[in-house]
């Protein structure tokens, strides 16, 4: 029985997401203004994530079949460029170059990177751009955008459990 209500919810979700946020953009400074500012939201929540953890944590693994700590924000990294690169076919913004270590440092500058070209592809498209569609079924670059953000609150949940695991409380959870 709740099972259907937890589709039913979920589903009104993706419709509101879908529906409710083009029109909501537009009373809110345009469509380009929201997804920028969540943009740069999300940016300074995972990457105080990424600086949270010591580095000598970010090979600490909940269970040998998941990735690293440091494995999980590398590929979020990875994600946002491969995402982004998709609203930038002919590559006017320079993408950032993956590096292959997984270390605090790299995986927190190459984090951060990711994030300040997701902004930098944002800035070059304008409302009608971002809301035009484009891909398959009429997907538009506003719902990749979404896509990249989706993605960046499952790795954000995992790192928490991370973080949490080896005692520290995650800087969003601080007072």
């Amino acid at each position: 029985m709740r099972k259907p209500a937890i589709a039913i919810g979920g589903a009104l979700v993706v419709l509101g997401c879908a529906f409710g946020g083009p029109l909501l953009a537009r009373q809110t400074g345009g469509l380009k203004a929201d997804l920028l500012r969540d943009w740069s939201a999300q940016k300074a929540r995972m990457v105080a994530v990424a600086e949270a953890m010591p580095a000598d944590k970010y090979e600490f693994k909940a269970t040998p079949a998941q990735r690293t700590f440091g494995e999980q924000l590398h590929h979020l990294g990875q994600a946002n460029v491969n995402l982004f690169k998709r609203l930038d076919p002919e590559g006017k913004v320079p993408a950032p170059d993956v590096p292959s270590a997984h270390d605090r440092e790299t995986v927190t500058s190459f984090l951060a990177a990711s994030y300040d070209y997701g902004a930098k592809v944002l800035e070059s498209l304008s409302d009608d751009a971002l809301a035009a569609p484009t891909g398959p079924n009429g997907a538009t670059p506003a719902r990749t955008v979404w896509a990249a953000m989706s993605n960046a609150a499952n790795h954000y949940g995992q790192c928490v459990v991370y973080l949490r695991l080896n005692g520290i409380v995650p800087p969003a959870s601080r007072r």
